[in-house]
């Protein structure tokens, strides 16, 4: 009989270990498409996201958000708590909660299941949020359009019928038809590591991109270039400078970028803060959200 056991016990340890753990994604090294433009209501009104502060993008088909900006354009009211890595927006009389790598979310308190979860690309420091799960959340509705390459999402606030929805979304396909994206590469292994796009004006950078260090070339030539530092990875600043005056066949940028940084993180590296400067043709913007991560964004000078 206690032989019998053991055998049991033996084969249900032996089942135990040969069931495979399920792998955490790193959103970082996932795959992603920044060919989104976000609209509140009419085609008129396009939700800009400025330099520094996180860019839409489809990632594993579902389409990802910064929260905060997401939020504060559907006229919510938001609150992160650090302990927690929970998201809270308050707005048009609903409160939603999303908990950072938790499918499962709330909406007025009531409990409901995403089939993603929100996440935080290390290296910005920034949260992203499901942008449908948000929006409909806060009781509004959200559709979305494929205007060739490129998705156009509209978040409805104004109680439209379904007829005026679908009308606002072919007017927003309409109204940028003449405009032409660049071609995104969603396969990282196309592209030199740590960059992400192909430039729609400058270069890719012939400096390594090292770790520690993203670089966003331009989908278009309106759209600003971003290189992305953590500036808790050793020699991450200098290599992140070194790309921009790269960039701009300029080494006086890269001096004046890092020292921006060096300044403002020599003390606190969650510091909070913005620069900026001209190098030749462009504007060299220099910023840190509150958190390890540092954003260089190029845009030409007007």
């Amino acid at each position: 009989m206690k032989k019998i056991k053991i055998v049991a016990l033996i084969t249900m340890l032996c089942f135990i270990c040969t069931i495979p753990a399920f792998a955490v994604t790193d959103w970082d090294k996932e795959p992603k498409s920044y060919d989104v433009r976000v609209f509140i209501d009419n085609k008129d009104n396009e939700l800009k996201f400025p330099a520094g502060m996180g860019k839409p993008f489809i990632i594993q088909g579902r389409t990802f958000v910064p929260y905060r900006i997401m939020c504060e354009s559907l006229g919510a009211e938001v609150d992160w708590d650090s302990n927690a890595r929970k998201v809270t927006a308050v707005g048009n009389g609903n409160t939603v909660e999303l908990a950072i790598g938790k499918k499962t979310y709330k909406v007025n308190n009531v409990s409901k299941t995403m089939d993603v979860e929100p996440f935080i690309l290390s290296a910005e420091g920034r949260t992203y949020i499901p942008a449908r799960f948000l929006t409909e959340g806060l009781n509004y509705t959200i559709d979305f359009a494929k205007g060739g390459k490129i998705m156009f999402i509209c978040s409805f606030t104004q109680g439209q019928s379904k007829a005026e929805q679908k009308a606002i979304l072919e007017d927003i396909v309409k109204a940028n038809e003449n405009i032409k994206e660049e071609p995104v590469v969603t396969n990282p292994e196309t592209l030199p590591p740590g960059v992400r796009n192909v430039p729609a004006w400058g270069k890719i950078p012939t400096i390594p991109v090292e770790k520690g260090v993203n670089v966003d070339p331009p989908l278009a030539k309106d759209y600003v270039y971003g290189i992305r530092i953590d500036v808790r990875v050793p020699g991450a600043v200098d290599n992140g400078c070194d790309i921009l005056a790269d960039i701009l066949k300029d080494p006086s940028a890269g001096e004046k970028a890092k020292a921006i940084i060096t300044n403002a993180k020599k003390d606190d590296i969650w510091a909070n803060f913005s620069g900026g400067f001209e190098s030749g043709k462009h504007h060299v913007s220099v910023a840190g959200p509150k958190s390890p991560g540092v954003s260089i964004a190029i845009s030409p000078s007007k």
